[in-house]
């Protein structure tokens, strides 16, 4: 209170460092866990990422407390999509050094309050700009989603950066080579015709000396 009297922090960071405090001493426990070999952090891992939740929903609900309720339920919902992502990465982090320590340092963050709610805030976004979510207007009665499109979400501005670091494999003809292909078949069809016509002008006395032999 004295920092933001003194107008040193702003109250939003004075209060997400008590949050941070509030939230780290309950992870004090699981703490001792990162200076072992995976194997032990994996135990940290679960306590980090299911006990601890448990106890604090457990303890909103109790206490009746819609804040600490709702911000549990988004904690879940990322949980979710976290604990299956984590787990389709399982062979690959298997052979990551340090990637149990590090997934415990990621646990810990999401639970975090404010991280909690942005992730949850990104992921309503994407989904409701993919249209698998209804937009509901803020108090203002502001709807800010309805005139934004798939385009603006991240997942399609991922895919599309992806895409153009993609080698382009298709090539196009050079009109050099299609050229001197024209010019030769045009040179190949007028030799043909002066052969012909050169032939023709041969044989066309011999046919009239035949015409006069056989009316003598």
């Amino acid at each position: 209170q004295v920092t933001v009297f003194m107008k040193m922090i702003s109250p939003a960071t004075s209060d997400w460092i008590l949050t941070a405090m509030a939230d780290g001493a309950a992870l004090l426990p699981a703490a001792i866990t990162l200076l072992m070999p995976g194997y032990f952090t994996e135990f940290g891992v679960l306590y980090v990422s299911n006990v601890v939740p448990s106890a604090n929903s457990t303890v909103a609900r109790d206490k009746d407390d819609g804040g600490s309720m709702v911000r549990y339920l988004k904690y879940w919902v990322i949980h979710t999509l976290l604990s299956s992502l984590l787990g389709s990465l399982r062979p690959i982090l298997a052979w990551v050094p340090l990637s149990m320590h590090g997934t415990w340092i990621l646990w810990a963050y999401v639970q975090l309050e404010p991280i909690t709610r942005r992730l949850h805030a990104f992921l309503e976004r994407e989904l409701t700009l993919f249209g698998l979510l209804h937009s509901f207007p803020d108090a203002s009665g502001a709807d800010g989603d309805a005139n934004q499109g798939i385009d603006q979400t991240m997942t399609v501005k991922l895919f599309r950066k992806a895409s153009s670091m993609l080698p382009n494999t298709s090539s196009k003809p050079t009109p050099t080579v299609g050229g001197e292909g024209e010019e030769k078949s045009d040179d190949e069809a007028a030799s043909g015709e002066e052969e012909a016509a050169a032939a023709a002008s041969t044989t066309a006395p011999a046919d009239s000396e035949l015409v006069r032999a056989k009316i003598d």
